[in-house]
């Protein structure tokens, strides 16, 4: 999707780049062993292509158990994503932080107010349904 040269371009406004695995596989469905090489590659990848070490890791599926949780941590991740919404706290577990999700068909005022409101979408939807059937319930 972009060229290494685009990726460092990245990299050089700001943003960092972590790996997501080989083959975007559940690493907690598959052997300690192919998820060691899954992380394993996926990182010497990215490391070739960018010209530095990669520490970061944002886990297929945001799938991570105990066993996978402590194979990027042996393989040199310092820190790794999953998907439980909203911002980190500070004292966070760096090896499962917190994301806030951005589908792509997003427009950007639904992006700012994601952010904004550190909530995903279904969670704005939860929120406005009851609102809704407390003023519906007092009609």
């Amino acid at each position: 999707m972009l060229s290494w040269s685009s990726i460092r371009d990245l990299e050089a406004a700001g943003l960092s780049c972590g790996t997501h695995g080989m083959s975007h596989a559940n690493l907690t469905t598959i052997s300690p062993d192919n998820c060691r090489e899954e992380l394993r590659q996926s990182r010497a990848a990215l490391e070739e292509g960018l010209g530095h070490e990669v520490h970061d890791l944002a886990y297929p599926y945001g799938a991570y158990d105990e066993t996978v949780r402590a194979i990027a941590v042996e393989s040199g991740y310092r820190t790794a994503c999953s998907v439980r919404p909203g911002w980190s706290p500070p004292d966070d577990d760096l090896m499962a932080l917190r994301r806030i999700h951005i589908g792509g068909g997003r427009s950007l005022p639904d992006f700012v107010e994601a952010l904004e409101n550190h909530r995903s979408p279904m969670e704005l939807l939860r929120a406005g349904a009851r609102v809704l059937r407390r003023k519906v319930g007092r009609a």
